[in-house]
């Protein structure tokens, strides 16, 4: 018995294959023809006047309202919690131990990678194109990476410091933190 969904992804892939096929064959054609930018036009626009994503078949669903959605509500709760623990573990003195700095490092750097990519992510949805141009497309790309690896770190030390106290117990090294 046929899986209708899968079914469907089969016609696509096959209807994929074939813009592709044609516009090889169609660039081939050109180029012996004419010059190369003729052949970056049939690119960009095909034989038929459309784009050649416009000629990639698609589900029928319109899934960006929902990605959209979806990820403004990720941006309250990660936000709402990661700025709890900030302000909780960053304004209580005694709370500032340094296994509990990892983790207000932790979240601080989640917090930031939210605020940081999620409105970004919601106006993607929005307009199905990046239209924030080259400097924010580069600024954006940098914030995630910087985000992402000091997350990352702050979890490979987290894990580093339970092991130690895991494995280890009172006779392990502390982390400590020199002030002076």
């Amino acid at each position: 018995m046929y899986n209708f969904s899968e079914l469907l992804d089969e016609i696509n892939w096959q209807r994929l294959n074939q813009i592709w096929r044609d516009f090889g064959k169609q660039c081939e054609l050109v180029v012996a023809n004419g010059s190369i930018t003729d052949c970056v036009s049939h690119a960009r626009h095909g034989p038929s006047g459309q784009s050649l994503l416009e000629q990639i078949p698609t589900n029928g669903f319109d899934n960006e309202p929902i990605l959209g959605l979806f990820t403004l509500v990720l941006l309250l709760i990660s936000a709402c919690g990661n700025g709890v623990v900030v302000y909780i573990f960053g304004g209580t003195k005694s709370l500032r131990t340094p296994a509990n700095l990892l983790v207000l490092n932790l979240a601080f750097s989640d917090f930031c990678m939210m605020v940081s990519q999620a409105p970004v992510m919601i106006i993607n949805f929005y307009y199905e194109t990046w239209i924030l141009g080259p400097l924010w497309c580069d600024i954006y790309s940098i914030c995630g990476s910087m985000f992402g690896c000091v997350s990352i770190w702050s979890m490979c030390m987290i894990a580093l410091d339970r092991y130690n106290v895991i494995v280890k117990g009172v006779s392990g090294r502390p982390m400590t933190i020199n002030w002076r």
